[in-house]
C-alpha cells in the first residue's frame, strides 16, 4: 500500500509506476503493493538538431508566434467550418518550432486565446436573433466552443510528440510553468484526501488515482494546464445540455454562454498561479468532498493526456455547480441537490471568490455576477418563504421552461406594480405560479406567442382613449370583466405559435378582438381556430392574419415557404397556398345588413380570384363556425351564385372566361371545398 512522503505533493519529482487493479473499486485489496515511487527527476536526453524536424532547434521561434497566429486563426475557423485536417497547422508547428517550453508554451496559449475568441464570434453568429432561454439554444450557442475544445488537445498532443523527448529537465523550465507545476501538485494532493474521505472506496483505489495524476502531469507539464481547461469546457457544455436548472439565467447575467465558459475555465487556470498553491490544494480537497463520485472514473483513465482531459471534464460542471449555487441558493439548489452538497458547494464558491477577488479583470464580473443574480431572485425570496414549498416547487419548474428568464422579468415588473404590501405580493406570485404550472406545454407555447405579439387594451387605435396600452400575460390573469380567458387563449395560440409570420401585426388585431373586441370575441375565437386547422392541413404552412388586399381585409392568408438561391446565398420565400375568410354564426341565422355585406365580400372575393391567377378558385376558403354551416349551407352556396351573376359584366370586361368560372364554382362547392364548417 501506498505510503510515499508527503512531501511529494510539493515538488512532484516522483516517476510512478501504474499497474491496473483488476473488478470493481470496492474489490481492490487494500494491501497489494500496486504502486511504486521513487523520488527522483527524470532528465530525458536532449536529441540533436538533426534529429529534429528541420528549424526545430532555431532560438528564435517564439519570435514567429506572430506568422503561426495567422495560421492558428485560419485553422480553427476552417475546423469551425467542417474542415477538420490539422495537418497544414502540426507541420508547420514542427517545422517552425524549437525544444523551446517558453516557447510551445506562448503556441498553446495562442491556440486556447483564439479558441474562445472564435468561439464566442461563432456563437454570437448563432445566436443573433435568439435568445439563449429558446429551445435548443444553448446547444447551438455553446456548439462552436464544444467544436474547437477538441483541437487545443490535439495541437498539445503533437507538440508533445514532436518535442517531448528533447525538452529540459522540469526544474530548468521557465517560473510561470513552474508554478503550474506546484499548483497542480498541490490539487492533486488536496483531491486525493478529499476522496479518500468520502469513504467509498478502498483506501489502495484513490491512492492509484493519485499516482496517476501524479504521472499525467510530470510527463506532460508542458501541455497539462491547457488540456484541463480544454476539458473542462467540453465537460461544461455536456452538463449545460442536460441540466438547465438555473443555468439559463446565469448564461443571460454573462451576456453569452461562452462568457460563462471562460470565467469557469479561468478558475480552473487560476489554481495553478503563482502564490495559489494552498488555495489549490483546499479546492482540490473540497471538489473532491462536494462530488467524489465523477473523479472515481479518473481510476480507469489511461495515465496522460486522456487523464487530464477527463479531469478537466469533470472538474467543469464543480465549478458551474459553484456558481449556480452563489446566484440561485435557496429554492433552486435546494430542488437539485441536498443540502450536504449544497453547503460543500458554498464552501468552494467561498474559496474561488477569495482567489479571484486578487483578480483586477475578475472581480467586476464577479460583482456584476452578484448584484444582478441576487437582485432578480433575491426579489421573489420572501414571497416563496411565505407561500411555502409547494410554491418553491412551482418556482422550481418555472426556471426549467422556455424563456424563463422574460418571465421572471415579466412577474416582477408586475408584482412592484401593486404595492409595497408583502401579502399581496405573496399573493399574486402565488397566483401566477398556480396559473403556469397548470399550463400544458401547447398552452405555454401559445403563452410565448401571445407575449410576443401582446395586443393593446382598446380594440380599435381610432378610439385609444386612458385605457390603450400594451397588456401583457400577467396583466391578463387580473383583469375583470374580459371577453375572452387567458388560458383558453394561450390553448387556441399554442398550436399555430410555431407558424405565425414574423414581422406582422395582424395577430395582435385578432388578440385584441378576444380580450376586448366585445361582439367580435367569438369572431376572433373562430379566426384561431379556423387558423390551426388550416396548419394541421398544411403542416409546412406560415399564416398571417388582417392582410390588407386593397379591397378589403383578408381574415387568413397561408403561405408555404420555400428556398431559392440568390447572389446573397439561400433565401426564403413565401409562396400563397390558400385565402380564407372565416365567420361564426353561431345563431344559425343572417339579418339584412349581415346578408348584404357578406354578399358584398363573395363578389370581391371571385373578382379578385379570377382576375389575379386563381381562376379555378384554388387558393380560396370561406370556413364557417360548425353550428353556422349547418344551418347556413345552402343559403351561403345560394349567394355565392347570386355574387358571380351580379358580377357577369364586370368579370367579362376584364378577360375572365365566365363559364370556366362557373363551372370552378360549381365544383369547389360540391366538393366542400370553398365552403367548409373548421373544427372545434
Amino acid at each position: 500500500m501506498l505510503a510515499g512522503p508527503r512531501a511529494a505533493d510539493q515538488q512532484v519529482v516522483a516517476a510512478v509506476a501504474v499497474q491496473q487493479p483488476a473488478g470493481s473499486p470496492a474489490a481492490v485489496d487494500p494491501t497489494a503493493d500496486q504502486v511504486t515511487v521513487v523520488d527522483v527527476v527524470s532528465t530525458p536526453a536532449v536529441r540533436t538538431p538533426g534529429a529534429l524536424p528541420p528549424g526545430a532547434a532555431d532560438p528564435a521561434a517564439r519570435n514567429r508566434l506572430p506568422d503561426l497566429a495567422a495560421l492558428i486563426e485560419t485553422t480553427l475557423r476552417g475546423h469551425l467550418a467542417g474542415e477538420t485536417d490539422l495537418r497544414p497547422l502540426l507541420d508547420a508547428l514542427d517545422a517552425h518550432l524549437s525544444p523551446d517550453p517558453a516557447a510551445l508554451q506562448a503556441v498553446l496559449q495562442e491556440v486556447w486565446d483564439q479558441t474562445l475568441r472564435l468561439g464566442t464570434e461563432a456563437s454570437a453568429a448563432a445566436m443573433r436573433g435568439r435568445s439563449w432561454s429558446d429551445a435548443g439554444a444553448v446547444e447551438a450557442g455553446l456548439a462552436p466552443l464544444l467544436t474547437l475544445a477538441p483541437v487545443v488537445t490535439q495541437v498539445a498532443s503533437s507538440l508533445l510528440a514532436t518535442f517531448g523527448a528533447a525538452l529540459p529537465p522540469v526544474t530548468d523550465y521557465p517560473d510561470e510553468l513552474q508554478a503550474v507545476m506546484r499548483g497542480m501538485a498541490a490539487f492533486g494532493g488536496g483531491l486525493r484526501d478529499g476522496l479518500t474521505g468520502s469513504g467509498l472506496c478502498e483506501l489502495q483505489f484513490y491512492e492509484d488515482i493519485y499516482a496517476k495524476f501524479c504521472t499525467s502531469m510530470q510527463e506532460h507539464m508542458l501541455i497539462a494546464s491547457t488540456v484541463v481547461q480544454a476539458g473542462m469546457v467540453i465537460g461544461i457544455g455536456e452538463r449545460l445540455v442536460e441540466d438547465l436548472i438555473g443555468i439559463v439565467a446565469l448564461i443571460l447575467l454573462l451576456s453569452s454562454g461562452p462568457i460563462l465558459v471562460a470565467v469557469l475555465c479561468y478558475a480552473g487556470w487560476s489554481l495553478w498561479q503563482a502564490g495559489a498553491e494552498q488555495v489549490a490544494r483546499e479546492t482540490g480537497g473540497m471538489l473532491a468532498a462536494a462530488a467524489a463520485e465523477p473523479f472515481l472514473k479518473l481510476h480507469a483513465a489511461p495515465v496522460g493526456v486522456e487523464f487530464l482531459l477527463l479531469l478537466g471534464r469533470i472538474m467543469g460542471p464543480i465549478f458551474l455547480d459553484a456558481i449556480l449555487l452563489m446566484i440561485g441558493e435557496g429554492a433552486v439548489v435546494a430542488g437539485a441537490r441536498n443540502a450536504v452538497q449544497a453547503a460543500r458547494m458554498a464552501e468552494i464558491w467561498a474559496k474561488l471568490k477569495t482567489l479571484w477577488a486578487t483578480l483586477p479583470d475578475v472581480r467586476p464580473l464577479l460583482d456584476e455576477v452578484a448584484a444582478r443574480a441576487f437582485e432578480l431572485l433575491d426579489f421573489f425570496k420572501p414571497a416563496l418563504a411565505t407561500l411555502g414549498t409547494e410554491a418553491e416547487e412551482k418556482f422550481l419548474r418555472l426556471l426549467q421552461r422556455e424563456q424563463s428568464d422574460a418571465l421572471l422579468v415579466e412577474i416582477r415588473d408586475y408584482l412592484e406594480s401593486l404595492s409595497e404590501d408583502p401579502a399581496k405580493v405573496a399573493t399574486a406570485l402565488g397566483a401566477i405560479l398556480d396559473f403556469l404550472d397548470d399550463l400544458s406545454e401547447e398552452e405555454f407555447a401559445g403563452l410565448l406567442a401571445y407575449e410576443r405579439y401582446r395586443p393593446y387594451s382598446n380594440a380599435s387605435p381610432a378610439h385609444p382613449g386612458p385605457q390603450y396600452a400594451e397588456v401583457g400575460w400577467v396583466d391578463l390573469l387580473f383583469i375583470q370583466d374580459m371577453e375572452g380567458n387567458a388560458k383558453e387563449l394561450f390553448a387556441l395560440l399554442g398550436p399555430i405559435a410555431g407558424r405565425l409570420c414574423l414581422h406582422h401585426d395582424g395577430i395582435c388585431t385578432v388578440l385584441g378582438d378576444y380580450l376586448f373586441g366585445g361582439g367580435k370575441y367569438t369572431g376572433a375565437a373562430g379566426v384561431l381556430l379556423a387558423a390551426r386547422q388550416i396548419i394541421d392541413d398544411r403542416p409546412d404552412a406560415w399564416v398571417r392574419f388582417e392582410v390588407d388586399a386593397d379591397d378589403r381585409v383578408l381574415d387568413i392568408v397561408a403561405y408555404g415557404a420555400e428556398f431559392v438561391w440568390t447572389n446573397q446565398g439561400f433565401r426564403r420565400q413565401y409562396v400563397l397556398q390558400l385565402v380564407a375568410e372565416v365567420k361564426t354564426y353561431p345563431s344559425g341565422t343572417l339579418t339584412h345588413d349581415q346578408y348584404h355585406k357578406l354578399l358584398r365580400q363573395m363578389r370581391k372575393d371571385l373578382v379578385r380570384h379570377a382576375t389575379s391567377g386563381d381562376p379555378q378558385l384554388e387558393l380560396l376558403s370561406w370556413l364557417i363556425d360548425p353550428v353556422g354551416y349547418q344551418a347556413l349551407n345552402e343559403q351561403l352556396r345560394y349567394m355565392f351564385w347570386e355574387a358571380l351573376h351580379l358580377e357577369h359584366g364586370n368579370l367579362v370586361n376584364q378577360g375572365v372566361d365566365y363559364l370556366a368560372l362557373e363551372v370552378a364554382l360549381m365544383e369547389r362547392l360540391e366538393a366542400g371545398l370553398l365552403l367548409s364548417p373548421y373544427r372545434i
